[in-house]
């Protein structure tokens, strides 16, 4: 999974994209947060866990977005098979930002503090950005069917009401990318990622969207090319990347697709031909054996000398 994580990571690294994915999101594709609006931090936070030291996740991102009035950070991850387990990490991490955020102001803070605000290392009226996780689920085939609220996944069996409300009930912020419908209220080329990974399975509807986008895809970036293949598993568009480049860091995904089709039909050809010996063998033995129990072995031995005259006894055996 890290070689289509990095990819993903790269690719989502421009912050128009990001921007409309975030929008898309939370703002039903209004234009709220702007690309000038999004900084993008280190999303590691291994360096709180001494275990993880050193370790790197890719495919995590996290945004600081400045927004006219306030700033809040959201951090995005990308996941192509559903994990049972997201709520808890979903929170995790939003716990772990806002812990991130307090050990960076108390190491400034904490030589000028006194008291109680010494020992907590911050100011009494100290506040925090808030943090947003958002997973986004790729897998087109089938649906996140793991549950989003925290209290679905503990035994609340013969626990007192009174307990169960002092249980927090978090609920994963999830976008799953199969049940966007409209793909035009995309203005980057995300809108061309998404409009393939639906009509992939539809060879006339792919073939449409193409036509319709021919420029786009006849002279795509690598990275969204990359975003591509590693979302619909087509790993020989990765092989043929380097015969399909069309101008500096652009790729011919028409010529990419009109090449596996040609290579299909070859092995389909092929294939058929194997199929064809095979099927004409067991005939030619059949009448072989039809011709010694009737006693023609002068006419077996005609047949392998003149084409014609074995068609000839075929159709009289009823083989053809």
């Amino acid at each position: 999974m890290q070689e289509a994580d990095i990819v993903i990571s790269r690719y989502f690294s421009d912050k128009e994209r990001s921007a409309e994915l975030l929008n898309y999101c939370f703002f039903q594709g209004k234009d709220m947060i702007k690309p000038e609006y999004l900084t993008e931090l280190d999303g590691n936070l291994n360096a709180l866990d001494e275990r993880k030291k050193g370790e790197k996740r890719y495919g995590d991102q996290i945004w600081k977005v400045k927004l006219p009035e306030a700033e809040v950070l959201v951090g995005v991850e990308h996941q192509m098979k559903v994990h049972y387990f997201m709520p808890f990490r979903q929170w995790g991490y939003e716990l772990r930002q806002y812990e991130k955020q307090y050990y960076q102001i108390s190491r400034d803070l904490k030589k000028r503090l006194k008291d109680k605000e010494f020992l907590s290392g911050v100011k009494k009226e100290q506040k925090y950005l808030p943090v947003i996780r958002l997973t986004v689920y790729w897998n087109q085939k089938e649906p996140w069917d793991g549950e989003k609220k925290i209290q679905n996944l503990i035994k609340l069996e013969n626990v007192p009401e009174q307990l169960q409300k002092k249980i927090p009930n978090y609920e994963m912020n999830l976008l799953e990318i199969r049940d966007i419908e409209d793909i035009e209220v995309f203005r980057t080329d995300l809108r061309l990622v998404l409009g393939f990974l639906k009509r992939m399975e539809n060879k006339k509807e792919l073939e449409t969207l193409i036509q319709n986008n021919k420029e786009e895809f006849c002279f795509m970036p690598e990275d969204t090319y990359d975003m591509i293949w590693v979302l619909a598993g087509e790993r020989k568009l990765k092989d043929l990347k380097k015969t399909i480049m069309n101008g500096e860091e652009r790729y011919d995904m028409c010529q990419a697709l009109d090449d596996m089709r040609e290579e299909s039909r070859k092995l389909g050809e092929d294939a058929g031909k194997k199929v064809g010996k095979k099927a004409g063998l067991e005939i030619a033995m059949k009448l072989t054996k039809l011709l010694i129990e009737d006693g023609r072995v002068e006419d077996l031995k005609k047949a392998t000398e003149n084409k014609k005259y074995q068609t000839r006894l075929l159709k009289e055996y009823q083989l053809i």
